[in-house]
């Protein structure tokens, strides 16, 4: 419920900039198409930018410019929202109560956009229709006519077809049935179906149901006569409008579209108008899908640190598979990743193999004292018998008898922290210690972990472990 209400909050957010700019700049300007589809990517871009992530990696080391700690704060409100704290009863009951009156507008939106439907299927049905260069003419006496919807053009036979007025308002519909603007209208009321709490996309609409008026009175008119254009209103004044996801020349105000007509063109500040939704954009890629995240951990300036990094497997030995998939190949992919990526000075990361070589279980250990190690970390992916029985990071800890079991302890709930924060992997929030002991733990003279960095068994994790830019986000993780 928490991650919903952010996203539906980010999404206002958006759509809110993005009307602001059409207000200002773009508003009862004369270029109606661009018009059209800046309002309809504005729908698209609010959308998705929240969901979008893209990581921006920096040094820890290095100081922070002022962009740095912009970005860092985005990130961090982010993750302060969504890790909510525990809820009680009473908030969940409140939560569900929220969430079940939501929906029930949403089923209303739909159940009054299903009836327009079905009145303008009844309408279909008690005329006869006349198809017409593909388009569909359907006369008719009902109140709000006339009105297009796709390829049909419901006409009132209170108009006569063959005057002068008759065709201009005839232009005028075939110009809204040309251009597909129900295609906008279904477009709109299916999105205000799920969103229909975002004033914006409601303004959104009502600026694009103009902009669709703009288009048609352009095109249907005798070289914009406005005389011409107000006989043809009052001609079509009927009473109100009964089909809401229908293109209707009477229920547009009259006086924007008059203006529009007599509106005097100015290339330049058009142009300029236009160019300005550059920054725009940019700005809110900037703040919503880019994300600031640390190449490496926190700042350290004491001795050097060795830490050895164990893939573990490799040569005859390709630990778990599926699909020709190697456990042993993911795990020295993602161990040479953690070497590449580290910047720090003060911390060594030396592999205990850099190739798909055999190295002996019993040899790891003597390789991590030889390089006087401090930390060990062995990587592995897991498997199991039955596919998607379990799937996430585990981290595995000496036996209780290891002499350095407190500082492993350390070392592996903050590898699970790292974990925590990263989003496409489920995480196993406890430590496990197995019955059986691990060599490469119980034989290392310091702390030492295995890592499972997901099962290969779990398609989620298969999926996730094999692409390389999450092998990327492991390795930074694990950094």
């Amino acid at each position: 419920m928490m991650t919903f209400t952010l996203y539906l909050l980010k999404v206002m957010i958006c759509s809110g900039i993005l009307f602001a700019y059409y207000h200002l700049a773009l508003r009862n300007k004369i270029f109606h198409k661009w018009n059209r589809f800046y309002l309809l990517a504005s729908v698209i871009i609010s959308l998705m930018l929240p969901v979008m992530k893209i990581n921006v990696w920096r040094d820890a080391i290095r100081e922070k410019g002022t962009v740095v700690q912009m970005l860092e704060t985005i990130t961090t409100g982010d993750e302060i929202i969504i890790e909510y704290g525990n809820r009680t009863l009473v908030q969940t009951i409140s939560e569900n109560l929220v969430m079940l009156l939501y929906t029930a507008v949403s089923v209303m939106l739909v159940s009054l956009f299903i009836i327009s439907l079905l009145r303008i299927l009844k309408l279909k049905k008690s005329a006869k229709e006349k198809i017409l260069e593909g388009i569909h003419f359907v006369p008719t006496e009902a109140n709000g006519t006339p009105f297009s919807f796709f390829n049909y053009i419901f006409w009132n036979n209170k108009i006569d077809l063959h005057s002068a007025q008759g065709q201009r308002i005839l232009n005028h519909e075939l110009v809204h049935v040309r251009e597909q603007h129900s295609s906008d209208k279904l477009f709109m009321t299916v999105v205000l179906f799920f969103f229909w709490i975002n004033p914006f996309f409601w303004l959104m609409r009502k600026e694009l149901n103009m902009i669709h008026e703009f288009l048609a009175d352009k095109k249907a008119l005798d070289s914009g006569d406005v005389k011409m254009f107000a006989e043809m209103i009052l001609q079509t004044v009927y009473p109100a409008q009964r089909f809401s996801i229908t293109n209707n020349l009477s229920h547009s105000p009259i006086k924007r579209r008059l203006a529009m007509l007599t509106k005097n063109k100015n290339p330049s500040l058009s142009y300029v108008s236009r160019l300005l939704v550059l920054p725009l954009a940019a700005l809110l890629l900037f703040a919503f899908a880019l994300k600031m995240e640390k190449a490496s951990g926190p700042v350290y300036k004491g001795k050097t640190i060795n830490v050895i990094i164990d893939p573990g497997h490799g040569g005859n030995d390709a630990g778990a598979m599926k699909e020709n998939v190697r456990e042993k190949d993911i795990v020295l992919a993602i161990a040479r990743k953690i070497k590449a990526l580290n910047t720090n000075p003060k911390i060594n990361i030396v592999l205990t193999r850099e190739s798909d070589n055999t190295v002996a279980v019993r040899e790891r250990p003597e390789i991590a004292k030889s390089q006087y190690g401090d930390v060990f970390i062995s990587l592995h992916v897991d498997a199991e018998t039955i596919p998607n029985a379990h799937s996430g990071v585990q981290v595995i800890i000496p036996k209780n008898e290891n002499e350095y079991l407190g500082e492993s302890k350390l070392l592996g709930s903050a590898v699970l922290n790292a974990f925590q924060q990263q989003e496409g992997l489920a995480v196993n929030n406890a430590l496990v210690q197995q019955e059986t002991g691990i060599w490469v733990l119980k034989a290392n003279t310091f702390p030492a972990i295995l890592i499972e960095t997901g099962f290969l068994t779990s398609d989620h994790d298969f999926a996730f472990v094999t692409d390389d830019a999450n092998q990327n986000i492991i390795a930074r993780t694990l950094l």
